[in-house]
């Protein structure tokens, strides 16, 4: 998921009377660990070397990001295009052109 589908679940949210007062959630649906984007990132832009484990696990931490997206698929008729790699190609492009 990228901003392109979260703009387009916005501008679905705001032409349906019956999202009025509703709370979505927008996202990829997709369970991730965090580990596994950080490794995703630091694969496209070829650098970073980060010590996991070095630092213990909070009480309660979130070990995977999932967001239950069925609520917009129904009321809004939206669902993601852009998965969590592409997203993530985007958005480090979109970075390295401002430098």
């Amino acid at each position: 998921m990228n901003i392109s589908d979260a703009v387009k679940a916005i501008f679905l949210a705001l032409e349906s009377s019956d999202a009025n007062g509703e709370i979505f959630n927008i996202a990829s649906g997709n369970a991730v660990s965090i580990k596994s984007v950080i490794e995703k990132i630091i694969f496209l832009i070829g650098k970073g070397r980060p010590e996991f484990g070095t630092i213990g696990y909070r009480q309660g931490e979130n070990m995977e990001l999932y967001a239950e997206i069925s609520k917009a698929k129904d009321m809004l008729k939206w669902e993601p295009k852009v998965d969590l790699e592409e997203g993530l190609v985007r958005t480090i492009a979109s970075l390295q052109k401002k430098d």
